[in-house]
C-alpha cells in the first residue's frame, strides 16, 4: 500500500492513481532484495577494506554504513584497515550484524 495512504497532508487530497493490480503489486514485492544486506561484502561502491584474520582476507566496506552504525576508527585517509588477530568468521558475524541488524556466529 502506498505511502499516501497513511499520511495526513493536511488540506491536501491524495488522489489514488492506482489500480487494483498495481496495488496487489505493492502488496507482494520482492522486500527481500532490498536494504542494506546487498553490500555486505560487496565491491560495489566499497570505500574500505579490511585485510582479516592470518590467512589475509580482503573484505570490502562502507565508510558511510560503519560511521552510521557506531563510533568506528575509519578515517577519511584510510583506505586499507588490516586486522591480523580477528578471526574472518568472527569479523563477517560483526559486518553481518552491522549490515543486516542481527547475527550468529558460527564456531569453527
Amino acid at each position: 500500500m502506498p505511502l499516501s495512504k497513511h499520511v495526513v497532508f493536511g488540506d491536501y487530497q491524495v488522489e489514488d492513481e492506482l489500480d487494483a493490480a498495481d496495488s496487489f503489486n505493492y502488496k507482494h514485492m520482492d522486500y527481500d532484495k532490498w536494504g542494506l544486506k546487498n553490500f555486505l561484502e560487496s565491491w560495489d561502491l566499497s570505500d574500505v577494506l579490511f585485510i582479516v584474520g592470518e590467512e589475509q582476507k580482503p573484505v570490502p566496506s562502507h565508510k558511510a554504513i560503519l560511521a552510521a552504525s557506531g563510533n568506528f576508527p575509519v578515517c577519511s585517509s584510510s583506505f586499507v584497515i588490516n586486522i591480523p588477530t580477528v578471526p574472518y568468521p568472527l569479523f563477517h558475524a560483526l559486518l553481518h550484524y552491522i549490515y543486516v541488524g542481527w547475527t550468529q556466529v558460527i564456531p569453527y
